[in-house]
């Protein structure tokens, strides 16, 4: 369920990440101190917000810590994808470009004459 495979962001993946959790922990699957919701989030992270947020993995213990974190790493890369837009225009030759280039023709042919 990692959070890139629909395109869901974030905040959608740990809602239904926490929800599952909750379950479990009515269940007596896992206890509520367990590390296993910061390592499933983790694990389930697109790979390069997974790679950008491993030395906060490593040194963030806390889950809600680590959630927030990866949260701002996510905006930021969001941001930055917005920011990188670049727009392309067609390639249009100058009236001077064109008076040059004659102008060299011009020479061209006179020095072959």
């Amino acid at each position: 369920m990692p959070a890139s495979s629909n395109r869901e962001n974030l905040t959608q993946y740990c809602a239904k990440l926490e929800n599952i959790f909750a379950q479990a922990v009515e269940m007596k699957a896992v206890s509520r101190q367990n590390d296993k919701l910061r390592r499933v989030l983790h694990q389930g992270l697109s790979s390069r917000l997974k790679h950008l947020s491993s030395f906060k993995f490593d040194n963030i213990k806390d889950y809600d810590k680590l959630r927030k974190e990866v949260r701002a790493i996510e905006s930021d890369l969001e941001n930055e994808l917005t920011n990188n837009s670049v727009t392309c225009n067609a390639y249009v030759k100058t009236d001077k470009q064109k008076d040059k280039i004659e102008k060299q023709l011009d020479k061209m042919s006179s020095v072959l004459d």
